[in-house]
């Protein structure tokens, strides 16, 4: 019998253990991870801003695990802000309400004023689109008082924003077109497609609808006129009323 070819000599390689986790005694690696987290988070708002919501989704839920490992409540709230943001234009009314108010008790429990009055807002938007026009009315006063009082920019805004879709949706076009205009003044408004298609997009709508090219573009340069603080310290006293919402 023709005899069999000895098997080559291969010498066995040394598996060496992995090595332990380094100690982190400066927090170097936490810092790396926290600032990880927050980077996923603004990722996704960048993508949601695009509609590009599969990919906004993946990275807020990233980002969002990481910071509940470390306790970081701002960029929690503001993971559960996005994913609130995701819920609604995906039609899913009652989970993004509740996100809205988890991330909404996440600011308030770090004491985080400006980013609190932004969740009001989500939350005014979320209850006027359920048509619960007594609760809206509570977070748009909520949202405009603390907006007022920082200032912050962003959280008046978008509470008059809101404000202007409820009037164009009651007939109001010209004030409705006035206070859309006043909004887009600020670039991230004018620059967000979930306020186009949600708030301006429909504003437009009516106003071409309703009003004539001259008196759509009076109604702008109306608006474009106004001063925010002042505006919405007006509406702001106009919500106390008891004759607000005319419905």
């Amino acid at each position: 019998l023709a005899r069999l070819p000895l098997p080559e000599h291969r010498p066995r390689r040394h598996r060496h253990p992995r090595p332990a986790l380094l100690p982190d005694p400066d927090g170097h690696l936490a810092r790396h991870r926290r600032g990880l987290a927050d980077l996923y988070v603004r990722i996704s708002s960048t993508e949601g801003r695009l509609t590009q919501y599969a990919a906004a989704r993946i990275h807020t839920e990233k980002g969002l695990t990481v910071a509940r490992e470390f306790g970081d409540l701002r960029v929690v709230g503001s993971a559960l802000d996005n994913l609130s943001n995701f819920a609604f234009v995906e039609g899913r009314y009652t989970e993004a309400e509740q996100l809205a108010q988890e991330s909404l008790a996440a600011y308030q429990k770090l004491g985080v004023r400006a980013e609190e009055g932004q969740a009001y807002v989500s939350l005014a938007f979320f209850a006027f689109r359920r048509n619960d026009f007594s609760k809206a009315k509570e977070h748009f006063s909520q949202a405009l008082h603390i907006g007022l009082k920082l200032p912050d920019i962003g959280t008046v805004s978008g509470a008059l924003s809101i404000i202007a879709v409820f009037l164009a949706e009651a007939g109001d076009t010209e004030h409705a077109v006035e206070l859309d205009a006043l909004c887009q003044l600020n670039p991230m408004t004018a620059n967000s497609s979930f306020y186009q298609k949600w708030i301006g997009g429909p504003i437009a709508a009516a106003a071409l609808t309703n009003l004539s090219l001259e008196a759509i573009n009076a109604a702008q340069a109306r608006g474009r006129s106004f001063e925010l603080w002042q505006t919405g310290a007006a509406w702001l006293e106009k919500l106390q009323s008891p004759g607000w919402p005319p419905r």
